[in-house]
């Protein structure tokens, strides 16, 4: 039983992301940080308008909790 080869593809390879200097470049990674930086402020905001809305503490705590803590 004979395996045939097949030829290689001849089209060049793109990078792959990690390899690619603009996504490690200081001022990418800086725009990451601020993106995440406000989506984990636009989540505590959330809370803290369903505290003053009147939700208590131990259920905000418990819906924390059950959502991974995130």
């Amino acid at each position: 039983m004979l395996i045939e080869e097949k030829p290689a593809s001849t089209a060049p390879r793109k990078p792959l992301p990690d390899h690619d200097p603009l996504v490690w470049s200081p001022a990418a990674v800086a725009a990451r940080k601020d993106r995440r930086s406000r989506r984990l402020k636009e989540g505590r905001v959330g809370w803290v308008l369903l505290w003053l809305l009147g939700i208590p503490l131990p259920i905000l705590f418990g819906a924390y909790l059950l959502r991974g803590c995130t």
